[in-house]
């Protein structure tokens, strides 16, 4: 007999639909970033910067540091597609020549800070107490004096030079760093998961490593792009004054220095570098904005 006929319901039949999978973090932020498109303009910008810096020796049309009084301070044309300087040295080839120099320079700089204000302020962070006093107290009075005075200073005891510049610079990071680390740290010390690890055993480097840091890393990116626009004016200030690169090294920022003198007589000496200078620090500072706001729809969705 028919289910109708005995007055129980027929069976119902379900089908089941595809499991659903949840979209990786990873993906979910590259979708998010693919709609910042201030920020993606802003991406490919700096990697065509890197593709010239890695690429500049082969990419210039001329030696950058061959010198020719002959046509010294000659307009575009004749072969120099920006024209020449003081020394009749082709500024084309050396605006390239300063890519690479300005982008190591920024890398550095930021790379040192990161070594030195990160396992700091982990440590700070987490362990708290006397040795949190202490430091916070020493990265208080650092971070009070004028950064770029601070790293004039440090560049100007440890010597001129790129390198000594750019540890300059990474040393004034460090303090920054140390209390955005030790702010992070400090928001999820004490969540469950970290307070579970540590009752089973869990050995505290392995906490650190693979429960603290991770949790360290997004506001840490976008302040590690911001810090690299902020490397790069500080290196072009300090090859402006002279404790950066020496001559006959490009740099944007010595470009600067050296055409400065000549303003009247060739403006677009600074022109070229300045231009450089400004469109690296802008898309530096898009690029951070647009991590930051992709990094940020995903925490608030956690």
């Amino acid at each position: 007999m028919s289910s109708t006929t005995t007055g129980r319901p027929a069976a119902r039949k379900t089908t089941a639909g595809p499991a659903h999978r949840p979209v990786p973090a990873r993906r979910r932020f590259q979708r998010r970033f693919a709609r910042e498109r201030l920020a993606v303009v802003a991406f490919a910008f700096l990697v065509l910067l890197v593709i010239v810096a890695i690429f500049g020796p082969w990419l210039q049309p001329y030696d950058p540091d061959q010198q020719n009084l002959s046509i010294a301070f000659s307009g575009p044309g004749g072969g120099h597609w920006l024209g020449t300087d003081q020394l009749g040295r082709d500024v084309l080839s050396r605006i390239i020549s300063g890519t690479r120099v300005s982008l190591v320079a920024a890398a550095e700089a930021t790379g040192v800070g990161v070594l030195i204000g990160v396992p700091i302020g982990i440590v700070c962070g987490y362990f708290s107490g006397w040795f949190d006093r202490t430091v916070m107290a020493a990265n208080d009075a650092v971070m009070a004096l004028p950064a770029l005075i601070l790293a004039i200073a440090v560049a100007g005891a440890l010597g001129p030079g790129l390198t000594h510049s750019m540890l300059a610079i990474g040393i004034v990071f460090a303090p920054r760093l140390i209390r955005l680390v030790r702010a992070s740290v400090l928001d999820i010390r004490h969540e469950t998961f970290i307070e579970a690890s540590a009752t089973i055993g869990t050995p505290t480097l392995r906490i650190l490593r693979k429960h603290v840091l991770p949790n360290v890393l997004s506001p840490l990116i976008v302040s590690t792009s911001l810090m690299m626009a902020w490397a790069m004016v500080a290196e072009a200030g300090l090859s402006f004054l002279g404790l950066g690169v020496q001559p006959p090294q490009a740099s944007w920022g010595a470009m600067l220095g050296q055409g400065y003198q000549y303003t009247a007589q060739a403006p677009a000496l600074i022109i070229y570098p300045g231009v450089a200078i400004m469109l690296s620090v802008l898309a530096l500072n898009l690029l951070s904005d647009g991590i930051r706001d992709s990094l940020g729809r995903e925490l608030r969705r956690k």
